[in-house]
């Protein structure tokens, strides 16, 4: 599970933000050694969605913004597909410290929703992306993950704390 921040302050008036939509990650791989494999992975970081009515404002990196128009509404997501290295580190029999190194491609999307306009746009590109993570095994085939991972764009920069369960077959 991921979660998509847009780095949004604060709201007046009746503007709402909602930034409640969880991700999800799928991924499938192959062990080179036991300390080391390659991952496939599909992410989609959810959605953020930000609304509101002529005047009221919102705050996004110190700067403020105002509608224009009633009900209007501004949303955004994110998705990607990668290819990364994997090493793990034993720290004993059940629980491993797990790096991540590899190559995204990321699609972001934007859309303005208003009586008066409705414009979308995406922007694509390919970057480096890394994950640090702990793993704890729960039995032969079972394993929880925890970690972080970070993808900076030219545009965006792309923190998310993540929990998996991992089976092995």
């Amino acid at each position: 599970m991921t979660q998509f921040d847009s780095d949004i302050g604060a709201t007046t008036g009746t503007a709402r933000l909602e930034e409640n939509d969880f991700g999800y990650k799928f991924y499938m791989g192959n062990s080179i050694s036991e300390s080391a494999a390659i991952e496939l992975f599909y992410t989609d970081y959810g959605e953020v969605t930000l609304g509101g009515h002529a005047g009221d404002t919102f705050i996004k990196n110190g700067s403020s913004f105002s509608f224009l128009n009633n009900d209007s509404e501004l949303s955004s997501g994110l998705t990607s597909l990668g290819i990364n290295g994997v090493y793990k580190y034993s720290l004993g029999k059940t629980q491993s410290l797990i790096g991540k190194l590899g190559l995204v491609g990321w699609k972001y999307n934007f859309k303005i929703q208003s009586p008066v306009d409705n414009i979308s746009n995406s922007e694509s590109d390919y970057d480096v992306y890394w994950s640090l993570g702990f793993q704890q095994d729960m039995g032969k085939n079972l394993s929880l993950l925890f970690d972080y991972e970070m993808l900076e764009t030219d545009d965006l920069d792309l923190n998310a704390l993540g929990f998996a369960i991992q089976v092995s077959f």
